[in-house]
């Protein structure tokens, strides 16, 4: 019989937003090809999210698309070669991701 100083924490009292963080939007979400020049692949979607794309400025390009399918693509071959800012929106939490246009 052994005594140890550690402290045995109830279940039910953990604070649920510590499992959260780990697995966070952005954590949680890929996006590849980067740089790509006419798809990238945006994977890591169990539940719907909506995917935007800006200028660096911030303004828009196009409209909000939803995504409720994971390893969906996303066309950008008709972007200008540059950088772009991809907003993934889901769950009242949003995300800015790079995207490389070659």
């Amino acid at each position: 019989d052994t005594t140890t100083n550690d402290t045995i924490i109830p279940i039910d009292t953990l604070d649920s937003t510590l499992f959260i963080k780990d697995f966070n939007l952005n954590a949680r979400i890929q996006i590849f090809p980067n740089p790509a020049d006419q798809f990238v692949r945006v994977s890591g979607i169990s539940d719907p999210i909506y995917l935007s794309i800006l200028s660096l400025n911030g303004a828009l390009i196009g409209q909000e698309k939803e995504v409720t399918t994971d390893n969906s693509i996303l066309n950008i071959g008709h972007l200008p070669k540059g950088v772009y800012l991809l907003k993934i929106r889901a769950d009242g939490e949003s995300v800015y991701k790079r995207i490389l246009k070659e």
